[in-house]
Formats: structure tokens, sequence, C-alpha cells
């Protein structure tokens, strides 16, 4: 066992290091204005027919631990590029650990920020420029609270984190766009959304006394898949294994990824070891159709809710933007 393990190992350091993807990765997208489209002009996130359709009601193409790219340079990135290109090419959930470090700077890291980082103000400032050159576009961003490899449990820390989390949105002056008020009874359609000028939601999780009004809590709204599946038959098994659940969850997060995106191995360079030539379960792609869709809809029917945010690692080789368009358009499945 100890030998296969070292052999698994080996082999997904080795295909990391021959990954012809990473030396051929472009710079970050230049700009974030969406092209004069019709479908950009008057529609919402790109697409007329979403407008009366309540947000909830909505699936999301969603980055998991979004900041750790190539493009950023990070060590093990789990996408290949940055926020501003998937910006522009259609995702529109962003989960993003938000570590205070040592030093008490606040930096989007994974762990420890000394694998690689990215400035929270640069990242709201992306975020920021993309809304006012897309009035149409409806963003989320999911908060996930770090110390930078120091123990979580500590009080001080936590209300320092959410302060400067909070002044740093209040900085950026996004949150402008952030909802007056947590909709818990109902969610606004896009349009409507839209009109209020209340295009970026928020999801934090942690919650404090001083937590900055429109971040909502995770805790009291987000239904999650595990995100700890090691491979394709323990992800094709954790629709149950929901993580932090709560009596109030109503949107469903559907994690599509296993620890192998963790290492930063795209699986699209592996798919051949687990599908044509070794058939190891640990290997084979888990984010292509038709199996993508298929999870989606199982973890659906379980939980008897919208997949309103569909999550990936490596999201320009996934087949995300077709699973998502599925939902939408009510090809895939539809919950009320």
């Amino acid at each position: 066992m100890f030998f296969a393990v070292l052999v698994c190992i080996g082999i997904i350091l080795y295909v990391a290091m021959v990954d012809k993807e990473v030396s051929e990765i472009p710079l970050c997208a230049q700009t974030l204005k969406l092209p004069n489209s019709s479908d950009h002009l008057l529609g919402c996130n790109g697409k007329k027919e979403l407008c009366d359709k309540p947000y909830n009601l909505v699936a999301y193409a969603t980055m998991h631990n979004a900041f750790a790219t190539t493009q950023d340079g990070f060590l093990m990135a789990q996408h290949r590029g940055c926020i501003r290109s998937a910006l522009v090419s259609g995702m529109r959930g962003f989960m993003l650990d938000l570590h205070l470090t040592q030093s008490g700077e606040m930096k989007l890291c994974h762990f420890s920020c000394a694998m690689g980082s990215v400035s929270l103000k640069h990242t709201l400032d992306t975020f920021k420029e993309f809304m006012m050159l897309n009035p149409r576009e409806i963003v989320t961003i999911f908060w996930e609270p770090g110390y930078d490899t120091r123990p979580t449990n500590i009080q001080a820390l936590m209300l320092e984190w959410d302060r400067l989390l909070g002044a740093a949105i209040i900085e950026s002056q996004i949150q402008l766009l952030l909802p007056a008020e947590v909709f818990v009874d109902a969610w606004p359609s896009l349009s409507a959304m839209i009109e209020m000028g209340e295009r970026v939601v928020m999801f934090s999780g942690l919650w404090s006394p001083i937590t900055l009004q429109g971040v909502n809590f995770v805790e009291y709204l987000i239904l999650q898949t595990s995100f700890s599946a090691v491979d394709k038959p323990h992800l094709t098994q954790a629709c149950n294994n929901v993580n932090k659940v709560a009596n109030h969850s109503e949107l469903l997060v559907v994690n599509q990824f296993t620890r192998l995106g963790a290492l930063g191995v795209n699986a699209a360079t592996t798919e051949w070891l687990g599908e044509g030539f070794l058939n190891i379960d640990f290997f084979k792609n888990v984010n292509r159709e038709p199996y993508f869709s298929e999870r989606v809809a199982a973890c659906a029917r379980v939980h008897k809710k919208f997949p309103t945010f569909v999550v990936v690692d490596f999201w320009e080789y996934s087949d995300v933007f077709i699973v998502v368009d599925k939902l939408n358009n009510g090809s895939l499945l539809t919950y009320d």
C-alpha cells in the first residue's frame, strides 16, 4: 500500500512538471469590458432569459480557491487563468481564502501565504472595475477566513480579520453594490437586483458584531456538498456529505472537484491515466460531460434544491459552462 501511494505521488509530481499548459498560459485579460452584444447590453449575466429568474434559481459557474492561479504565480495552482480572465470568460462565483498574515496584511492564499498570495486590495479593485464596466452583471464572492498557519480559534484574530475585511470593502467602494438587506424569505430577480444597483453578493465564513452590513453569513444560507472528495467514486457518494448545514440554508453549492486539484495538477492532463492507461479512479476527470451533469443533477435531487453554485478547479479545462447553461435553460432539471 505504501509503495502504491509513493507511485501515485511520483506520477502526480511528474505530470505537474510536464504539464505543457503551464508554459503556454497567456497573460491575464487586459480589459474587463464584455462585448457590446444585445445579451450583455439587455440581458442579465449575459442572458435575457435569466432576467426574470430569482437569484437563487440561477446557476453560476464558480471558481474554487479562485486566487490560486498559474497567472498569479502560485506554486500549486488550482486554475491556469486568473480572476480577470475568468470574469470575462463567464465565471460569476468566486471562493476566496482570505488570510490575516503574521505581518498584519490581508492576502488571498491557501493555508500558508509563503506558497503564493494575492493582494486583497488588488482583488477588490478587479471586481469593482468589472462591475463598473459591465452594469448588467451579478457576481458572488465567498470569503473564507484564514490566519496564515496560526490557530483559528483566537477571538482577537477573528475580530481583526472581520474588521480589516470590512474596511477594505468600504475603501474599494464595492460596498455600494452590496444588497441593503439579507434576502432570507425570498431572493429578488436578477433584473430587480440590477435596477436596485445591488449586483455583488457576498458570503462570509465568519460572523461577528462588526461584520459589514450586506455581507451574508455562510452558515445561515449555504448548503454545501463535501469539498474533501478523494476520487470520482468518493465524489459520486458525496452529495449527502454536506458541510456547514444550517436550518435556514437555501442556496445549494455543489463542489465538483477532488483533492487532485489541490495538488495543482490539471485533471485534463491526467485523464489518460484514469481512463486509458492505469484505470486509477484518483486520476479520472470529474469536470467533463456526461459525468459532470449527472453528478450535479444527482446532488440536486438528494437535497431537493436547485444547484445555485457549481464549483470547479481548472475552470478553463472543464465543462462547467455547459452544465450551468443546462441548469439555466431547464434542460437538466428545475426546482421551485
